[in-house]
């Protein structure tokens, strides 16, 4: 009797979340802006620096339900801490803030009320930044094969995360591991900036035209 009871929970549980689709691709970006600098956070929010650029952005859930879709949560784990950042009715959110930890959205819904699984997770920022980071931007550091459309990054240290940010400033291709050959074939032409973000906060900067 026990185990039915609880095989008969699961399924209600899992009901339950089916009835509530959650948002996908979700993704976090974070760009420092200099002083001097200025740029424009999620493409639209102009921002001068010193400060911070942080872009949130996700889907919307594809698959269908009778309830309403009411909000979006987006929470963060930091040292292990669970925590609502912020809540938000649209697919994207900017601040000036330097977020550090994990981060995931879910969709709240009414009629009936619920809240979905959790999302994809996404990683912060890997540092807060300082005025004592190491910029390396030799040339030899980041080299584009234009025949390729490859990027290629020499160094030893662990690249943690590469941001592409185009002209207006937007973080167009952001890639969160320790490949050191990446393609940006699918990127339309013009001018970006490559930042790599490797260990001890060192940061390798580059311009190319693409």
């Amino acid at each position: 009797m026990k185990i039915n009871s609880t095989i008969l929970l699961l399924l209600i549980s899992l009901s339950a979340f089916a009835q509530f689709p959650a948002p996908t691709n979700f993704s976090l970006q974070g760009q420092y802006i200099e002083l001097g600098q200025s740029s424009f956070c999620l493409g639209s929010h102009p921002v001068t620096g010193p400060s911070n650029c942080s872009s949130y952005s996700w889907e919307a859930p594809t698959e269908t339900t009778t309830a309403t879709l009411d909000h979006y949560n987006v929470y963060s784990k930091y040292e292990s801490v669970v925590k609502l950042s912020f809540s938000e009715t649209s697919t994207s959110h900017w601040s000036q803030a330097a977020p550090l930890g994990d981060f995931w959205v879910t969709a709240v819904y009414t009629n009936p009320t619920g809240e979905s699984l959790p999302s994809n997770v996404a990683i912060g920022w890997t540092a807060l930044p300082t005025e004592n980071k190491l910029i390396k931007s030799t040339t030899e550091n980041i080299i584009f094969n234009y025949s390729e459309q490859t990027l290629k990054i020499r160094t030893d240290k662990t690249m943690l995360k590469l941001n592409l940010i185009n002209s207006n400033g937007r973080v167009v291709k952001c890639i969160q591991n320790n490949s050191k050959s990446i393609s940006i074939s699918e990127l339309p032409k013009g001018f970006y900036i490559v930042e790599v973000y490797c260990e001890n906060a060192d940061i390798l900067r580059q311009k190319i035209v693409k």
